[in-house]
């Protein structure tokens, strides 16, 4: 091999080296939320270099229709990411929160996903979501007549107890003033997608094969620890699992978020390293 040659292959590893390091993010917003969720954690990442989207969910922007958001599906969630995803020169990393965790993973299955990071992740269906902590929270959401076909909402009890617990008290209000209405089809589907098969929160964690983390609070009121527990014992070693102890649902704005951010930061460089070290050396 001439030293022409040698160039050349190096020059190009190192072309395809720059467009690996750093693969484009997506933060998928979990139930009741929008795009704003991710403030803190877009600007951190985009400090790091990275190209970050952060897409809404259909009818969760401000002014939807809410008649159709009552009705809409998680496979209708899935099937919008996914053609977003489809327009982009590459797999994106998927960095999920909450009901965005369980659509992360349904796009992994797919195929659609370079590596997931689940925060605080809802768990697919057949796993059983509620625990007893999870209940004050939500048990009035269900008792609305035919609420499967509804939006649903949350009392700024309910809220402030499910989701923002381990906010502290004087940023409670600001945040659950923020949250908008969500499809009642979504909650039964999360809640009782146990009972059958065929339900859209369904997922054959199987056909997952790309890196996996998941991140839980020992505070979680929503999606209790236990559940976490579960769902990263049936992945094994496919999942990097970690628990945080002073945690709740909200690690995207609570005390010491950046902590969780830079976690998954430096999980995420390691598979720039992974990229960057398998790229062919030219023989």
């Amino acid at each position: 091999m001439t030293t022409d040659t040698i160039d050349t292959a190096t020059n190009s590893a190192t072309a395809l080296a720059a467009d690996t390091a750093k693969p484009t993010l997506m933060l998928i917003h979990g139930m009741l939320s929008q795009p704003w969720v991710w403030d803190n954690y877009r600007r951190f990442y985009e400090n790091a270099g990275y190209t970050v989207l952060t897409p809404t969910l259909r009818h969760h922007q401000t002014g939807a229709d809410l008649t159709a958001l009552g009705t809409t599906s998680i496979a209708d969630y899935v099937s919008d990411l996914s053609a977003e995803i489809d327009t982009l020169p590459e797999k994106p990393v998927l960095i999920g929160h909450s009901l965005g965790g369980l659509l992360a993973q349904h796009l992994a299955a797919m195929g659609k996903a370079r590596a997931i990071a689940l925060i605080s992740a809802a768990a697919p269906a057949p796993f059983f979501p509620i625990r007893l902590r999870s209940i004050p929270g939500t048990f009035l959401a269900f008792l609305k007549w035919r609420f499967w076909r509804k939006p649903m909402t949350l009392s700024r009890w309910s809220a402030k107890y499910a989701i923002f617990n381990a906010v502290p008290a004087d940023r409670q209000d600001a945040m659950v003033d923020k949250l908008v209405p969500e499809s009642g089809r979504v909650a039964s589907q999360l809640v009782f997608g146990f009972l059958n098969r065929r339900n859209a929160a369904y997922c054959d964690l199987s056909k997952i094969t790309c890196p996996t983390l998941s991140m839980a609070g020992h505070r979680d009121h929503i999606v209790p620890v236990q559940v976490s527990r579960r769902l990263a014992k049936t992945y094994g070693k496919k999942m990097d699992y970690r628990e945080l102890s002073q945690h709740g649902h909200w690690m995207l704005g609570e005390d010491d978020w950046d902590y969780v951010a830079n976690e998954i930061l430096v999980w995420v460089k390691q598979l720039d390293s992974t990229a960057v070290n398998s790229l062919p050396t030219g023989t």
